[in-house]
């Protein structure tokens, strides 16, 4: 059996519709945004759909930490079915191009790794280092990056921590050359889900360094 993992943080009708379509030939769970109030109506259907399982715990920002918490807690529950064999990670805005169960029987046939990652050391968006995103300080839990002061603010965090030279990678006991950067969104078979999950609840550096990187 395969689950699909959706992050979901707006458009209840979207998100009805994309559970439908998918139910027929997937396991879902779902993490839906604190922000989005879900109907009773809607809370009906998916409460009566056997094959789906969500939660709301979060109240995830962009760029935050909590989409790693709310990514991390999905997979585990994902994993507790021992008939889970392979884990695809969406959102709520996604939308198949292609028959469900023609993308099913085609992840049946090529249960390998998907996923877009390249080394950071020299990787820049908005003029910006994606090495800084790590080795800085940043609280976007609680600071809402995307407002007008949440961008005043981190441009202050960046100007600060480049002068008195934070290194929270060094800290941790990570070089620049251990980041990589990519999506968010990843098509894996369960042991490969196994081992990272294992790694991030035996290797604490990892969760202390999310916690306060950006993106």
């Amino acid at each position: 059996m395969q689950a699909v993992l959706i992050l979901a943080h707006e458009n209840e009708g979207q998100l009805l519709k994309l559970v439908s379509t998918l139910t027929g030939t997937f396991e879902v769970y779902i993490h839906i945004d604190q922000k989005m109030a879900l109907s009773s109506e809607a809370k009906e259907e998916l409460d009566t759909n056997k094959r789906v399982h969500y939660f709301s715990k979060y109240d995830v920002k962009w760029g935050s930490f909590n989409i790693v918490r709310a990514t991390v807690d999905l997979m585990k529950w994902a994993l507790k079915s021992p008939s889970i064999s392979y884990v695809h990670l969406i959102s709520g805005q996604d939308w198949p191009l292609q028959d469900p169960r023609k993308i099913y029987d085609y992840f049946e046939n090529n249960q390998r790794i998907y996923m877009d990652f390249y080394r950071v050391s020299d990787a820049k968006k908005s003029g910006e280092s994606l090495l800084w995103w790590m080795k800085f300080w940043f609280n976007y839990d609680q600071v809402n990056r995307r407002s007008t002061f949440g961008k005043v603010y981190h441009r202050v965090l960046l100007v600060t921590q480049r002068l008195i030279r934070v290194n929270r990678l060094k800290k941790y006991g990570f070089r620049d050359g251990d980041v990589f950067s990519g999506q968010e969104w990843i098509d894996v078979p369960r042991d490969a889900l196994e081992y990272a999950i294992k790694i991030w609840d035996t290797d604490l550096r990892y969760q202390k360094l999310f916690s306060h990187s950006f993106c």
